[in-house]
């Protein structure tokens, strides 16, 4: 990135300020190169507590997401910015109490959590309270040059530079004239955390991802179905549609076909020989996804024993008398003309596709005046326009694909966790 930026407003996807001097002024001050001692270019660093600092002011409640995990990267992405002085420039604003610090998922690679988030307090608003940020303007040829359902951009190699900053802009657009305009309450929460600041970004990795994620604080994404079943969207009641099988979907496509099951799972669960539940299929979705993501049989079967969660599905499939081997298997069996793609790690491209589609939806919804909100393969959105989103939802997927899918209700009513044993035939 050209040095002579830093001499100019600040710039990024979602923000910009005139005050970019005043702020950098700041951050000198308060870190000079004698205390950041583990970096061997201390003025990067300082780069990134700015970043961090300018995001924080941007934010409505003075808090933002920030990670610990190096696999992520953005659109924009500079080539100044590095995960090593990215923690650094953290670790320092945390020790010296410039902001408050909530740890994350714990997680046995990041010793300090990732998903976490930090916060201004006293400290940061006495710096930099008065700084004022604006969101940038967006023009619509600035989201109209390139298609974003080419079936050619299943891979993030493959699509390019172009593509991420026009997939960036369309999600701009979406934050400022769709998501921006939302009130979004509870039925039952009085001040429900993980709604406030409902601005989105596209997450990438170098092979794919893409999906949406919450910019600030606890996304609602991956809020239990109970608590999202009360969300309202300008205080009206919602519902919540679901692509069926989504990924095992665009797997068939990919080999030229349509999956010959309405639902992708019940086949395999009959397969195995006991009566379908809601609990059982979602154990064997999970399963369904780790073999696809795994690269090998190992990995598959390992990473059931990292937590606890994964352990209880292990334990409630023994329990009804099967075990990860025999869905392994089952589903080779029901879904032959996939098994090339078991042990590739296709789940990241997948959810590449998953979100192109998901963003196509949302332009057309925004574009009919339907509020919604993305959750992976679902939207959220306001009841009494059933009919329209259903349609949208299986006409993009089929423009995007050449393919047909069902869409369905998700979220209706709880479950009990039950696994039934079929009774053997006498």
């Amino acid at each position: 990135m050209n040095k002579e930026i830093y001499e100019q407003k600040f710039y990024n996807p979602y923000i910009k300020t005139d005050m970019y001097k005043e702020v950098k002024g700041i951050v000198d001050k308060l870190y000079p190169d004698t205390i950041i001692l583990k970096a061997k270019n201390p003025s990067r660093v300082r780069r990134h507590i700015v970043m961090y600092v300018i995001n924080i002011i941007a934010s409505k409640q003075g808090v933002i997401a920030i990670s610990r995990s190096n696999t992520l990267i953005t659109s924009l992405k500079s080539n100044w910015h590095t995960y090593r002085l990215a923690i650094i420039a953290l670790d320092l604003m945390i020790g010296t109490e410039l902001v408050d610090y909530q740890e994350g998922q714990n997680s046995m690679f990041f010793d300090k959590g990732f998903s976490s988030r930090i916060y201004a307090n006293s400290k940061f608003n006495s710096y930099f309270g008065d700084i004022v940020v604006v969101q940038p303007e967006i023009n619509e040829e600035d989201v109209m040059d390139i298609e974003v359902n080419k079936k050619d951009n299943a891979l993030l190699v493959e699509m390019g530079q172009h593509y991420l900053e026009v997939a960036d802009r369309k999600s701009k657009v979406l934050n400022t004239e769709y998501f921006g305009k939302m009130d979004l309450t509870h039925s039952s929460i009085e001040v429900p955390e993980f709604i406030h600041n409902v601005k989105l970004t596209r997450i990438y990795k170098d092979d794919g991802c893409g999906r949406f994620f919450q910019c600030f604080a606890t996304s609602y994404q991956n809020v239990d179905k109970e608590t999202r079943r009360g969300v309202l969207i300008n205080g009206k009641k919602t519902a919540e549609l679901d692509y069926s099988g989504m990924h095992i979907n665009l797997l068939y496509n990919r080999v030229g076909k349509s999956s010959p099951y309405t639902d992708n799972y019940v086949p395999v669960i009959e397969e195995l020989g006991v009566e379908s539940s809601e609990e059982l299929r979602d154990i064997v979705k999970h399963c369904i996804f780790v073999m696809i993501n795994a690269k090998s049989y190992k990995s598959y079967v390992v990473s059931f024993n990292k937590k606890e969660v994964n352990r209880k599905k292990v334990a409630a499939l023994k329990e009804a008398g099967l075990s990860l081997k025999k869905v392994y298997d089952t589903f080779c069996i029901k879904h032959e003309d996939i098994t090339q793609f078991i042990n590739s790690n296709a789940s990241i491209s997948l959810m590449l596709e998953e979100s192109n589609i998901m963003q196509n939806v949302l332009m057309e919804l925004m574009g009919l005046g339907i509020n919604a909100l993305p959750l992976h393969d679902s939207v959220v959105f306001e009841k009494g326009r059933d009919s329209e989103v259903i349609k949208v939802m299986e006409d993009e997927y089929f423009k995007y694909t050449g393919f047909k899918i069902n869409v369905e209700y998700k979220n209706k009513g709880s479950k009990q966790w039950i696994l039934t044993l079929k009774p053997k035939p006498l």
